[in-house]
C-alpha cells in the first residue's frame, strides 16, 4: 500500500493509536483521487492529518485533550474546508458536489473524533446520512410496485464507512481490568488519550461479548445495505424490507449488559465504554430505519433514534471534557476562530440543497 494511502486511512479513527486496521483503504483511495480537483477536500485532508498527528502525539505522551490541542493549523484548514464546501454547494447541486459533500463528511467526522467533540461528530454523521438519502445513494421503494433507482454515478457510502469505524476492534473488549475506571475504560475502547486512575469498582458488569454481539449486528446491517444497493426490482426490495424489519427487532433487544434494559441510557451514570456502545447502537438504528423508505422524515422511530444519538454524544463529550479540565485547570485557548463558526453557518444554510 502506498504510504500516502496508508497514512490517510490511519487518520480516520483514533483507534489506530493501538495499531487497529480499519479496513478503510477504499475510502482513502476515493478521497485522495477526488482531492486533485477539490480544494475543500484538500484542506479537510490536511486538517485531519494535523489533528490526528496531534492526537497521537498527545496520547503517547499521556496528555489531556486540553494540553495537546495546542496547534491552530489543523483548525485553520478545517475552517477553509467548511468554507470551500459551503461555497461549492451554494453554486450548484451536481452529482460531483454531492459526492464531495459526502467525502468531506467522512473527513469532518474523523476530525471531530480527533478533537473529541462528539456532538459535532454526530452532527456531521446526521447531515451526511440525510444527504445520502435525499440524493438516492441507494434504491428505495416509491410504493409497493415501483422502485426508485440509486443515483448514477454511485455516491460515497457514508453509512458503511461509519460502521467500519465503530466496528473496528476495541482494546477494552480484548483486555479489560476489573479495576478500570470509566475514563480509562473509554481510553482503551475509543483510543482516547484521557486516562484516569484505577478505581476498584468490584466485579465488572460489562461483558466483552456484549460488544461482540453489537458488532455482529452491525455486520448484518452492512450486509443488508450492500444487498439494497444491488436491488433491481420492487419485489426484491420488498423482501429486503422484511429482512430489515427482523434486523430492527434484533437491535431493539440489544442491551449493553445483563443488568441494563434496551434503550435505557439516562437512568444512572454509566462508564464511557457503555455510552460509546449505546452511541454505536443508536447509530445503527439511524442508519437502518430509513433504508428503502422514500419519505422517512416523519418516521417516529427515526426521530427518536436521532435524538438518542445526539443526547449520547452530548453526554460523552461532557464527560471527556470534564475530565480533561480536571487534569488541566488552566483554561485552554479557544482554537475555533470566528470564521470556523461562520463556515458552519454557511454549510447549514446550504442544507436547502440537502434537506
Amino acid at each position: 500500500m502506498a504510504p500516502r494511502l496508508k497514512g490517510l486511512s490511519r487518520c480516520f479513527s483514533t483507534k489506530t493509536v493501538h495499531n487497529v486496521d480499519l479496513g478503510c483503504e477504499a475510502q482513502a483511495t476515493a478521497i485522495l483521487g477526488a482531492c486533485r480537483a477539490d480544494r475543500a477536500l484538500q484542506h479537510a485532508v490536511l486538517s485531519l492529518r494535523v489533528l490526528h498527528d496531534q492526537y497521537e502525539r498527545g496520547y503517547n505522551r499521556g496528555l489531556s485533550v486540553q494540553q495537546y490541542h495546542d496547534d491552530k493549523l489543523g483548525i485553520e484548514h478545517y475552517s477553509l474546508a467548511l468554507r470551500g464546501l459551503a461555497s461549492r454547494l451554494s453554486l450548484k447541486s451536481s452529482t460531483d458536489s454531492v459526492a464531495s459533500a459526502l467525502l468531506c463528511c467522512q473527513l469532518f467526522i474523523s476530525i471531530e473524533q480527533a478533537r473529541q467533540d462528539y456532538r459535532a461528530m454526530v452532527l456531521h454523521m446526521l447531515r451526511g446520512l440525510a444527504i445520502m438519502h435525499e440524493h438516492a445513494a441507494r434504491p428505495s421503494l416509491m410504493d409497493e410496485k415501483h422502485l426508485r433507482p440509486a443515483a448514477r454515478p454511485p455516491l460515497p457510502m457514508l453509512d458503511l464507512f461509519l460502521i467500519k469505524l465503530f466496528s473496528a476492534p476495541c482494546k477494552f473488549a480484548e483486555k479489560a481490568s476489573p479495576a478500570a475506571s470509566p475514563i480509562s475504560e473509554a481510553s482503551s475502547c475509543t483510543g482516547s488519550s484521557v486516562a484516569g486512575p484505577a478505581i476498584n469498582r468490584g466485579p465488572r458488569h460489562i461483558s466483552p461479548d456484549t460488544r461482540g454481539e453489537l458488532v455482529r449486528l452491525a455486520a448484518q446491517v452492512a450486509q443488508l445495505l450492500q444487498q439494497v444497493s444491488l436491488a433491481k426490482s420492487a419485489q426484491a426490495a420488498r423482501c429486503l424490507r422484511h429482512a430489515k424489519a427482523e434486523l430492527l427487532k434484533s437491535l431493539d433487544l440489544w442491551a449493553p449488559s445483563p443488568t441494563s434494559t434496551p434503550g435505557d441510557y439516562t437512568g444512572h451514570p454509566e462508564p464511557l465504554t457503555v455510552l460509546f456502545m449505546r452511541l454505536f447502537h443508536a447509530l445503527l438504528q439511524v442508519i437502518l430505519l430509513p433504508v428503502l423508505e422514500l419519505c422517512p422524515h416523519d418516521n417516529v422511530a427515526l426521530v427518536a433514534a436521532r435524538a438518542r444519538l445526539e443526547a449520547l454524544a452530548s453526554i460523552i463529550t461532557d464527560q471527556v471534557q470534564d475530565y480533561s479540565v480536571s487534569k488541566s485547570p488552566d483554561k485552554a485557548p479557544d482554537l475555533a476562530p470566528a470564521r470556523l463558526v461562520g463556515a458552519e453557518q454557511r454549510l447549514t444554510s446550504s442544507e436547502s440543497l440537502f434537506p
